[in-house]
């Protein structure tokens, strides 16, 4: 079957592949949206240059190995994602009942995959919500004409499989971040705490513009074992990675995934996945477990607390903010006392952080923290 497509067709796949840094780990999905686009027969592309497959659902679909080439050509991707074939077999995938994931479409719409690194050399696990079910897949760094897994490679997935299936099990726990999670994360390995995924109703802190300051003051940490979500535009996490690099705050950053031209870049600690829904990007990222643990006070937080606290991140005084409250100075005061017990603040520059925090929630211009 003729692998040529017309400037139309082809525009329309490179605006589902939009800067995607994980060309290959996308192809399978997008193969399912541009299917009628391009009359694939039998659900197959290509023909002598066919790889071995891939299962997404009931499906089997293929892709052709030179037009995977032209489409991480003409994305300027990286040398890393240029050589880099997705390989699946069903074997190698987690179904849902082995998961025991409720999944909702609210789930599926806000979160369709996640790509982290772990600790095998050059592989990627992908974790890909569908409406039916939930895969782990795997994309290794290869070359067009490499073929099937090496032994290595197979090695790899029989160390990575029961891993991904506990880490997996333990996101879908239906509890908010809790003392009781901590100690589950501390009982994981560190390739499966780097692995961890929350879904939306588990995720501990999903930052936007309003939470920038955040990275700037030193508070995100890429050493221990907790996790929040970063959901951003792509020029405000460049601009929170720029500000960390200034502070000094990141030990390895993902310069060689934002910027290919950059010859020097360090290996990257965590994956930057762009993701062609909504053409936003999404980064796991880890927080020091203990203000990790302050961020579970939220919930626990009056809707007055929350006012006192972002009066406060704005400079103002307990006698000035019972002022405009109407409430006597004491009473503010009692409320600003339970605000640090909830969120185990153990300065007043920590209170000015959650009041940002919480200032931008109630401007809308911040995600929901959960």
């Amino acid at each position: 079957m003729s692998t040529h497509m017309n400037d139309t067709t082809f525009k329309k796949i490179l605006d589902l592949l939009y800067l995607s840094t994980s060309c290959s780990a996308y192809w399978i999905e997008c193969i399912q949206h541009i299917m009628p686009v391009i009359n694939a027969k039998a659900g197959m592309i290509g023909g002598d240059h066919m790889s071995s497959g891939a299962h997404l659902g009931r499906i089997q679909y293929g892709y052709d190995t030179h037009f995977v080439k032209r489409l991480t050509k003409d994305l300027k991707l990286t040398d890393l994602w240029t050589k880099s074939l997705l390989e699946i077999s069903p074997d190698h995938c987690i179904s849902e009942q082995e998961c025991n994931l409720d999944i909702t479409q609210e789930d599926t719409q806000f979160f369709y995959s996640v790509l982290k690194s772990i600790d095998v050399k050059h592989t990627i696990a992908v974790l890909v919500k569908t409406d039916n079910n939930i895969c782990i897949r795997f994309a290794f760094q290869r070359s067009a004409s490499q073929g099937m897994y090496s032994a290595k490679e197979k090695e790899c997935l029989n160390y990575v499989l029961p891993h991904l299936k506990r880490v997996v099990q333990l996101a879908a726990t239906p509890s908010q971040f809790t003392q009781d999670m901590e100690l589950k994360l501390q009982s994981l390995e560190a390739s499966e705490r780097a692995l961890l995924i929350f879904n939306k109703n588990q995720t501990l802190v999903r930052i936007s513009e309003g939470a920038v300051p955040l990275f700037e003051k030193g508070l995100c940490s890429f050493k221990n074992n907790t996790f929040i979500l970063s959901h951003f535009k792509e020029s405000i996490i460049n601009s929170a990675i720029q500000n960390c690099l200034k502070s000094n705050i990141l030990d390895t950053l993902p310069l060689d995934e934002l910027y290919p031209d950059s010859k020097d870049a360090p290996i990257s600690s965590i994956s930057i996945s762009r993701m062609h829904l909504s053409y936003d990007i999404f980064a796991v990222v880890e927080i020091k477990t203990s203000l990790a643990l302050k961020y579970t006070g939220f919930t626990q937080l009056t809707a007055t607390e929350k006012i006192i606290l972002n009066h406060i991140a704005h400079g103002s005084t307990p006698d000035y903010i019972a002022h405009t409250l109407h409430k006597s100075p004491h009473t503010i005061r009692t409320h600003i006392k339970n605000s640090k017990m909830k969120l185990n603040a153990s300065s007043a520059e920590e209170l000015v952080v959650f009041g940002n925090t919480i200032g931008s929630q109630l401007t809308n211009t911040q995600v929901d923290i959960v």
